[in-house]
């Protein structure tokens, strides 16, 4: 039936976000997929549902002054690593006091990414939470202990362990 037809397409352009506007509809005769890159092929990517990380500033309590800006850097490469995979958006959150999220998109499961560094060059405790944004409710946390030194190895292992927590608490 009509009626159905149209409310799926509806649907469908709420889950494509920017894709949406490729999709015209005909007079009289239906709809049409029309970009002129992709010629009908709409990537797999774009029809899941999406997934949403706002990674939050990360709190410094090391005992590093001269390093001030261990967590900020912690938070960026985690950023950097987290945005190279297909299905995450990743939005850089401002200071906790201070909260502008764009409204969360039909079908996207949002989750905020917390942490902290504690303790002093040698060694490291970052904790890290991930907790579900419609109900602020705990998914997923760790600590690792590092050094200075070590911390590229362990950004790249908090990377995946969070990237493998929100897939698994998104099914």
């Amino acid at each position: 039936d009509r009626r159905k037809i149209h409310v799926t397409i509806h649907e469908l352009k709420g889950r494509l976000g920017d894709y949406a506007r490729y999709i015209e509809t005909v007079k009289k005769r239906g709809y049409r997929f029309n970009h002129p890159q992709l010629d009908g092929a709409l990537p797999a990517s774009k029809l899941r549902a999406r997934l949403c990380l706002v990674l939050m500033p990360f709190d410094d309590f090391t005992r590093e002054r001269d390093k001030p800006d261990l967590a900020a850097g912690m938070m960026l490469e985690l950023a950097t690593t987290l945005t190279k995979l297909e299905h995450l958006k990743v939005i850089k959150g401002l200071p906790h006091t201070v909260q502008f999220l764009p409204p969360q998109e039909q079908g996207e499961s949002r989750y905020l990414l917390e942490g902290s560094l504690v303790g002093q060059s040698a060694a490291l405790k970052i904790h890290i939470g991930l907790l579900r944004q419609s109900d602020r409710s705990l998914a997923w946390s760790e600590t690792f202990r590092t050094s200075v030194a070590e911390l590229p190895t362990v950004q790249a292992r908090i990377a995946t362990e969070v990237a493998q927590a929100v897939k698994v608490n998104t099914n």
